[in-house]
């Protein structure tokens, strides 16, 4: 059995006594304790172990495993004064209340490490010792004690990191989590870390020295951290978490710097110390105060919450300090020195106690309500801005500015030096601000910007000083034209006259303060479309589509009847003396034109009819149809959406010739009823409505056409015809509702199309049962009208005219099909018709089954 020497003797005798003189060790040791040292350099415990361990070797490790503890009775467990290393997974724990844990005296401890599992509890969790250091004090479990957690005892410990748990477990009376009297180089506690105590004192107390304390975690229970020593810098990016009323950090010694990115709840105390706020998500929920040498620094984005009294406070170049209540900031030897950006939200007073000085880098940024509902600043010694500076101005959400309000006192001083010119920015597209000194204080005047000089899409810029331009029209109107949207321009030219009046009352403020506030060109076309009659006037071109698809079904029934079957949209219907069916679903898309906004439709439903051959040479027959289109405006008119029912009733015949038996005369007139419900979302700048539509619409339309057929060969026939269509459209007059003032009281409104087509049928007999089918024609559009809508604003205003979409005149048509008789009584016919127009697609796709009786 190895002996201990007599220095080793010494040395635990040494240890000993000095512990025991603290309280935190009782007993005399006695060989049957010594089991560390004679079980060899490497001890591991695995079982419960009641007497204390002695790490006196130079290199010795302890390891505890999982489910093994050390609880030694009446002494402290474990004692290291060599050159050691301990790692607990398990538990090692102090026997009463009273004593500690684990205490290192002596020497140097390469590693402690609490694991995950690993839990180390007593009076104290860890001493250190005066004479001792730890190299690297880990702690990823649980470190708990009853009066002090950590005790660094006038010791060393290089670093202390804690990603699990320090808890002081006493709920009654006052103590420290972690107590440093003595030198850490750096103590941080991760993410995950949380050190904190159950009762009432102080979380981190120093009276020592700390090089660098970092906090990732949340500290809390009690003060965050006291300092009466020295700490050269102080980082948290987690949370300081004080009970009411507390400071969650208490310096009575000498912090050289704190950063703050985190959340520190609780009164600051900072003595002379520099505060650095940094980031996006500091937040500080107590008051701040400093003696001499104190100084805030705003670096990043940060909102008050409270009041701060300190010697020197400042906005860095790229810092923004937003007011965050009526909160003030004292300086006491300084100044308010503003680099960055101040913001002043409406209805609060910024009260800075003390001289402000804003370099040419700095911005004064006050957001306004109203020309009584503003940010204000109340500085109560000098104010000087730069000739470079910058005041900005932010229109809020549900402002109700109009032109020449007068914001009155946005800055007031005990005295004011503002240099003539400096810069006034603002986020409105349609306003700016000018800006008059008055003695000691800054008044704002709201001008309209006529768009002479139009800016990058942030808003006005202007100087200050001096006397407003007077205001011209065509503000809005500009502003559209700028962006090429010509159909937009008679709504814009009565919008001028909104946002030009002085006198706005009820929903009329409201639109002039919304569009006060867009901050861009695009912005205001965008919001002027929005307020455009439903589907920009194009809803119409929707309607003669969908006639147009009914047109080419009747035309298929008359083609189909005097030739092949599955030649054209509808034909290879069976015999003389029938009624007939066909489903349609079809689907159009219609690009921008001209700066009109077009659309996307989908449409459905069915045309049924019977017909009779009259005579010997004449067929004449009725049908009805029935068809549900959904239209999506695009662009900016994408918030558009109509619903339209259309109901037609058609007569329809043909005639041929007995002299000339190839030649076809055929006709179609019909007559319908649409009934049409739209919406239109407006939404911009801060409203928030729908305008909805509810109205009939008539439709006529006649056409007749001639065509004859040429025989190719016994199975293969070619027909060209050349044919003429008229359509009318006439929609009844209405008023939306839902807009408020946007609503628009709409005239009713007539629109024309005329076609001319010609055309080319290529019919082929696969054999008795199968046919297939191809047609190609073009055709023009002879009246070129663009279907224009009068209206105005149910707010006011003159009456305006929106153009529709002049669509393209030329018109190309194509369609394949195949017919299939499945028997003597039942057709099956596929078809593909596509039909285009500059901008302008519709494709038709359709199985059909057909049959006789």
């Amino acid at each position: 059995m190895p002996t201990l020497t007599p220095a080793s003797r010494r040395g635990v005798a040494l240890t000993r006594t000095l512990l025991a003189a603290l309280g935190l060790l009782s007993g005399a040791p006695g060989m049957a304790q010594q089991w560390c040292t004679t079980e060899g350099p490497s001890v591991v415990v695995s079982d419960q172990r009641t007497s204390s361990c002695y790490l006196n070797n130079n290199g010795s490790t302890l390891t505890v495993e999982e489910g093994g503890s050390i609880i030694a009775n009446g002494n402290t467990s474990v004692i290291s004064n060599g050159t050691d290393s301990i790692v607990n997974k398990g538990r090692i724990a102090a026997s009463n209340s009273m004593m500690s844990a684990l205490a290192a005296s002596g020497g140097t401890t390469v590693l402690l490490l609490n694991a995950v599992t690993g839990q180390i509890d007593g009076g104290t969790a860890i001493v250190n010792s005066n004479s001792s250091t730890i190299i690297r004090l880990e702690n990823q479990g649980r470190l708990v004690g009853n009066g002090t957690t950590v005790f660094n005892m006038g010791g060393m410990i290089r670093t202390l990191v804690n990603s699990g748990t320090i808890e002081r477990s006493v709920t009654a009376g006052s103590g420290r989590t972690i107590n440093n009297t003595g030198t850490m180089e750096q103590l941080t506690n991760e993410a995950s870390g949380k050190i904190t105590q159950n009762g009432t004192g102080v979380v981190i107390h120093n009276t020592g020295s700390i090089l660098k304390l970092v906090n990732k975690g949340e500290i809390s229970g009690g003060t965050a951290l006291h300092n009466t020593g020295f700490i050269d810098e102080f980082i948290n990016t987690g949370s300081l978490i004080a009970p009411d009323g507390e400071d969650a950090i208490f310096n009575e010694g000498q912090i050289n710097t704190i950063r703050n990115a985190g959340l520190i709840q609780g009164g600051v105390g900072l003595n002379g110390a520099v505060l650095h706020i940094d980031g996006d998500s500091a937040r500080m929920t107590g008051q701040v105060n400093g003696k001499a040498g104190s100084a805030v620094i705003v670096n990043g984005s940060f909102t008050t919450d409270n009041n701060f009294s300190v010697d020197r406070f400042e906005v860095a170049q790229g810092g923004k300090l937003r007011f965050g209540g009526n909160h003030f900031v004292k300086t006491r030897e300084g100044v308010f020195q503003n680099n960055g950006v101040v913001t002043v939200p409406a209805g609060v007073v910024a009260d800075i106690s003390g001289d402000y000085i804003q370099s040419s880098t700095g911005q004064l940024a006050i957001e306004a309500m109203s020309a009584s509902n503003h940010g204000k600043v109340e500085i109560r010694g000098s104010a000087i801005f730069d000739a470079k500076s910058t005041l900005l101005i932010s229109v809020g959400d549900g402002a109700t500015l109009a032109n020449q309000d007068v914001l009155a006192d946005v800055v007031k001083a005990g005295s004011l030096e503002a240099a003539q010119g400096f810069i006034v920015e603002d986020n409105s597209e349609l306003f700016n601000f000018q800006a008059a000194v008055k003695g000691n204080s800054i008044e704002l005047l709201t001008v309209l910007d006529d768009g002479s000089n139009p800016d990058d899409g942030k808003g006005g810029t202007d100087t200050g000083g001096g006397t407003p331009p007077a205001a011209s029209g065509g503000t809005v109107s500009k502003r559209v034209n700028a962006q090429g949207f010509g159909q937009g321009m008679g709504a814009a030219g009565v919008l001028d006259g909104f946002v030009s009046g002085t006198g706005n009352t009820g929903d009329v403020a409201n639109i002039v303060t919304a569009l006060g506030r867009l901050g861009s060109q695009e912005e205001v076309a965008g919001a002027v479309a929005q307020t455009l009659p439903l589907m920009s006037a194009n809803l119409n071109q929707v309607v003669i589509g969908g006639m147009q698809g009914v047109n080419r079904v009747i035309q298929g029934r008359l083609d189909g009847v005097g030739g092949f079957s599955g030649m054209s949209s509808g034909d290879g219907y069976l015999a003389d003396r029938h009624l007939w069916f066909k489903p349609l679903a079809s689907f159009a898309d219609q690009d921008d034109r001209d700066g009109i906004a077009g659309y996307r439709s989908n449409t459905y439903g069915f045309v049924f009819g019977g017909d009779a051959v009259v005579g010997q040479a004449s067929r004449l027959g009725l049908a009805f149809s029935y068809a549900r289109s959904n239209v999506d405006g695009k662009s900016t008119a994408r918030t558009n959406r109509a619903d339209i029912d259309a109901y037609q009733l058609i007569a329809y015949g043909s005639h041929s010739f007995a002299s000339l038996p190839d030649v076809e005369v055929n006709w179609q007139a019909d007559v319908g009823l649409n009934q049409n419900d739209g919406r239109r979302v407006i939404n911009f700048g801060g409203l928030d409505r729908t305008a909805m539509a509810d109205f009939d619409s008539t439709t006529a339309h006649f056409g007749a056409g001639i065509s004859r057929g040429f025989q190719l060969s016994d199975k293969t026939r070619f027909t060209p015809s050349i044919r003429s269509d008229y359509f009318r459209i006439r929609n009844a007059s209405y008023t939306e509702s839902g807009a408020d003032g946007l609503n628009l009281s709409v005239r009713s409104q007539t629109s024309e199309q005329w076609f001319a087509m010609l055309e080319g049928r290529l019919q082929h007999q696969l054999n008795d049962r199968l046919a297939v089918s191809a047609n190609l024609g073009a055709g023009y559009e002879m009246l070129g009208e663009s279907n224009g809508i009068t209206a105005s604003y149910v707010g006011g205003g003159a009456a305006f005219r929106t153009p529709g979409m002049a669509p393209g005149r030329w018109l190309g048509r194509a369609g394949l099909g195949l017919a299939m008789h499945a028997n003597d009584r039942t057709e099956i016919t596929a078809r593909y018709d596509l039909e285009g127009r500059s901008g302008f697609t519709a494709q038709t796709a359709s199985v059909n089954v057909r049959w006789s009786f």
